[in-house]
Order: structure tokens, then sequence, then C-alpha cells
């Protein structure tokens, strides 16, 4: 069984040393950004010693879906 944690990647060092396997990040932390921003983020994230194998938080909060 593997397991994985739903946080922003600047806790990845955390997460790792507390034996997780990969992190679920929030769309909202990069929909926004600019190409540049995206780009360093894929590096920062590439550089990671946890995967990013999900994303959350598809619909921002102004979006009721109820």
């Amino acid at each position: 069984m593997r397991f994985g944690v739903c946080t922003s990647l600047d806790q990845v060092g955390l997460y790792a040393r507390q034996g997780f396997d990969y992190l679920e990040i929030g769309v909202s932390s990069f929909s926004s950004l600019s190409d540049e921003e995206f780009e360093r983020m894929v590096a920062t994230a590439a550089a990671a010693p946890l995967p990013i194998e999900a994303v959350a938080s598809f619909f921002p909060p102004s979006i009721c879906l109820t």
C-alpha cells in the first residue's frame, strides 16, 4: 500500500521524512501562475524527493456545485 498526502509543494521535505510516497497538490497552487512561474514550479517538483501523483480542488470556491 502507498500513502500520499494533500499539501503544498513547499512541504515535500517534511512529508518525505515522515515516509509518505507521493504528494497531492491543489490546482489553485498553479492555476493562476504565469508560464515562467509554472516552469519554475515544474522544475521544483521534478527535483523534489516525492512525486506529485494527484491534484485536488479543480473547482474554485466561487463556483457553486450544489
